[in-house]
C-alpha cells in the first residue's frame, strides 16, 4: 500500500465520515495558531517501540531522529504512520488507543501526503560517494557500502527505493545514488545500515530532485550461460553436465559494471552485473528489488 493510494482513500474516509470527525474531541476547535500547533507537536511521539527508555520524539511517519541517525518506526514492525492509517481506515482493524493518539498527531501535523509520495515517488535522492583510501580500492568499498544497502532494503522488506550509478564505465564507480520519497530516504537511513564504513563515504543530505532530470532504468543483467541457468537446465535433463562445463568454460564475460556478493540463502559469492538504459523523458513507477534495481521502473539522471 503506497502513501498515494492512502492518501486517496483518507479522503474518501473524511467524505463519508465528515459528521463523525467534526464532532470527535480531535477536531475541536482551538485559539492555537498553527505554528503554535506544530511546535507543540515536535516532541510528543512517546507511543513508538522504546519510548520507555529513549523519551518523547517528534511525530515523524517513520518516527526519524536524524540527529540520531535512527528510525524508531519501522515498516516492518508496522508501527509506521502509514501502516497504521491504512489498517484502521480501510481493513477496520482499530489500532490501540496510544497509536490512535500517534495517527491523529501525524495528520495534524500534515506533510505525510506531499506530492513527493503521490504519482512521482523518486523526487528526492542521497548521494554516498566512497572516497580515496590508501588501503583499501574503491570498488572494494563500493562492493561493502551496496553489500550493506542490500542488507538493509531486505531487513525492511522495501521495494520503492531505486539506485543508480552516474559514475559508472567498467565499475560502478565511486557514486551511490539513492532515490525515493523524502520520508522513505529518512526511515532507510535511520536504519544507519552504513555504521562501520562512514570514515570510507561522504554522504549528502537527502536533497531534491533537479526539475530538468531525465530518467534511466537501472537493472541487473544476467548472461544467458550463467552458471544458475546451466544448473537448471541439467537438472531439467535439457543439457548434459559435460556440455554445461563446455558452454562455462568457452563462454565471454559481460561487459558490465559488476558487484561481488555473497548469496544469504548459500553463502556463494556470485556477480551481479548492473546495466544503465539511456537517458529518456518520461518516468515509468514500478517496484524494485532488495538491491534497489528494476527490470521496468526508472530512476531521476542528472
Amino acid at each position: 500500500m503506497t502513501s498515494c493510494s492512502i492518501r486517496k482513500r483518507w479522503k474518501t474516509y473524511k467524505k463519508d465520515n465528515r459528521e463523525k470527525l467534526l464532532s470527535s474531541r480531535v477536531y475541536a476547535t482551538t485559539d492555537l495558531t498553527n505554528t503554535e500547533i506544530g511546535n507543540a507537536l515536535r516532541t510528543i511521539d512517546t507511543w513508538y517501540p522504546g519510548a520507555e527508555e529513549v523519551g518523547p520524539i517528534a511525530v515523524e511517519p517513520y518516527g526519524s531522529v536524524t540527529n540520531r541517525g535512527t528510525a524508531y518506526r519501522q515498516p516492518k514492525e508496522k508501527a509506521d504512520f502509514y501502516h497504521l492509517l491504512d489498517s484502521w481506515i480501510t481493513k477496520d482493524q482499530v489500532p490501540e488507543s496510544e497509536q490512535q493518539h500517534y495517527v491523529i498527531a501525524a495528520l495534524i501535523r500534515g506533510g505525510v501526503f506531499g506530492k513527493a509520495s503521490c504519482g512521482s515517488a523518486m523526487n528526492y535522492y542521497i548521494d554516498i560517494r566512497v572516497l580515496p583510501d590508501p588501503e583499501f580500492s574503491t570498488a572494494t568499498l563500493m562492493n561493502a557500502v551496496y553489500s550493506k544497502l542490500h542488507k538493509a532494503l531486505v531487513s525492511s522488506g522495501q521495494n520503492d527505493i531505486g539506485v543508480s550509478f552516474p559514475d559508472a564505465a567498467k565499475s560502478p564507480g565511486a557514486l551511490l545514488r539513492l532515490h525515493s520519497g523524502k520520508e522513505i530516504l529518512e526511515s532507510l537511513m535511520g536504519q544507519n545500515w552504513l555504521k562501520g564504513l562512514r570514515d570510507y563515504v561522504n554522504e549528502t543530505a537527502i536533497t531534491l530532485v533537479p526539475d530538468q532530470a531525465a530518467f534511466v532504468r537501472v537493472k541487473r543483467v544476467q548472461s544467458k550461460q550463467s552458471a544458475s541457468r546451466l544448473r537448471r537446465a541439467v537438472k531439467r535433463n535439457s543439457l548434459k553436465e559435460d556440455q554445461a562445463d563446455l558452454i562455462l568454460a568457452n563462454r565471454l564475460p559481460l561487459k558490465r559494471p559488476y558487484f561481488r556478493l555473497q548469496s544469504g540463502s548459500t553463502g556463494q559469492h556470485f556477480p551481479l552485473f548492473i546495466g544503465q538504459s539511456k537517458p529518456q523523458k518520461k518516468a515509468i513507477e514500478g517496484i524494485y528489488s532488495a538491491y534497489g534495481l528494476s527490470q521496468t521502473a526508472t530512476v531521476p539522471w542528472f
